[in-house]
């Protein structure tokens, strides 16, 4: 509950008083343009395909080890990780079933709006306008995304996703597009957590083992068509 409060005022609250009053706009400048039902059905399938992609990174960047020189550094980012690891055991311990859903809402649907709101609506299109370059602003402001969950051992799986979500918001110019993306990533996460512990299901989401390189390459053509198809849809949407 608290959790849900912080990131209510944080990450929601104060940026749309941030967009009203000192921006002179609202929150929809965020959302103006339409988008049907194809495009939100493509959004879960590049998600949900690249995280088999993805997870390949995540196994890397789980057990990756630092040279001699940066072992305070690395003792450091571990124990950190650690600790941030137990709270998310905590938030994701469910007793009951209402504790599930408390916890998804705040996960998967408070998380996402309050940081796409944050990292895609206001610091992309802030550095897009200043760098008047797309790539640089996704990119950095994917850095910026990462950086903050302050997960060193889960930076670039974590980097990559911040990166997709800014290429959805990009070609489609509709923040509901990478909202719903991180819902999907995180709604899915909570879900099979929920399953594992009640044991409905044997997939263990927190083992950090990756898939075969095969099933890899294949969910990354997967990957790589739906985001084609998905772009080319946008485009052909504008050129009507």
């Amino acid at each position: 509950i608290s959790q849900g409060f912080s990131t209510m005022l944080g990450m929601i609250i104060l940026p749309y008083l941030y967009i009203r009053i000192r921006e002179k706009k609202h929150l929809g400048i965020f959302f103006s343009s339409p988008v049907e039902l194809l495009p939100m059905a493509l959004t879960a399938g590049i998600v949900l395909s690249f995280m088999m992609v993805n997870s390949v990174i995540v196994e890397w960047n789980a057990n990756l080890e630092f040279p001699a020189f940066m072992s305070s550094f690395e003792e450091w980012a571990r124990s950190m990780e650690d600790s941030l690891a137990d709270v998310t055991r905590t938030l994701t311990k469910f007793n009951s079933f209402f504790e599930f859903v408390l916890a998804f809402f705040v996960i998967a649907v408070l998380a996402p709006i309050g940081e796409e709101i944050i990292f895609r609506g206001l610091i992309q299109n802030e550095l897009h306008k200043a760098s008047r370059n797309i790539h640089v602003a996704i990119w950095v402001s994917a850095i910026l995304f990462s950086t903050i969950h302050m997960q060193f051992f889960g930076f670039v799986p974590r980097l990559l996703l911040g990166a997709l979500f800014g290429y959805l918001y990009f070609w489609s110019s509709n923040l509901l597009i990478p909202i719903l993306a991180h819902l999907v990533n995180n709604g899915f996460m909570i879900i099979a957590l929920y399953l594992y512990q009640q044991k409905h299901s044997e997939l263990d989401i927190e083992n950090s083992e990756a898939v075969s390189l095969p099933t890899a390459l294949l969910f990354t053509i997967i990957t790589a068509g739906l985001m084609f198809y998905f772009r080319n849809y946008f485009l052909r949407k504008r050129a009507e």
